[in-house]
């Protein structure tokens, strides 16, 4: 189980997906993550894509986001999500949607309703390397940032992702064990 560390729903505890094909944001990294975007979360519009537990979503609306939309496609998964937004308590506001396909298909999804996002943040399965090129190139294609929006990217320390997609640029780049979070914005 994972927790929320800070905010609103601060030590709830969250399950997670059980198996070798899933691997949860631990709270060290989360806490690393919310520290490289401590400014930018409150009042944000943040976007989790390949959202899992929904562990990442769900912090950045304990720590004041505005909206959080989640993205996740496998049933297992949503169900999870399900549950760790029905036992928050206090209840969240109905300020959370659940997208439930395919990333790239809720993208265009998300581009047809002109949403735009402040963060979003993007965590495939580390096997699944292809999602990361494909998921930046998406993102700019459909035109949701907002202005200075950020994407960070959690990865394997071992992929090298290229410094540019399109108009995204790599500002940052941190490492925490095996994972690495990379940091975008659009130039």
């Amino acid at each position: 189980m994972v927790r929320v560390i800070a905010g609103k729903f601060k030590h709830q505890r969250l399950t997670t997906l059980q198996g070798p094909e899933t691997r949860p944001t631990s709270d060290k990294l989360k806490e690393t993550l919310f520290n490289l975007i401590r400014e930018d979360v409150e009042e944000s519009v943040f976007l989790d894509c390949f959202s899992g537990s929904g562990s990442v979503g769900i912090e950045a609306l304990s720590r004041g986001a505005r909206d959080v939309t989640l993205i996740e496609c496998a049933p297992r998964a949503v169900q999870v999500i399900e549950r760790n937004l029905k036992n928050l308590s206090p209840a969240p506001p109905d300020r959370v949607t659940l997208l439930v396909r395919p990333v790239q298909v809720s993208l265009r999804i998300l581009q047809r309703r002109m949403c735009k996002f402040d963060i979003v943040f993007v965590d495939p399965p580390y096997d699944a390397v292809q999602h990361y090129p494909q998921t930046l190139i998406q993102i700019h294609r459909c035109r949701i940032l907002a202005p200075r929006a950020c994407v960070i990217l959690e990865h394997s320390r071992r992929l090298t992702l290229q410094p540019r997609y399109h108009d995204l640029s790599r500002v940052r780049q941190v490492r925490h064990g095996d994972s690495q979070l990379s940091l975008y914005r659009e130039t």
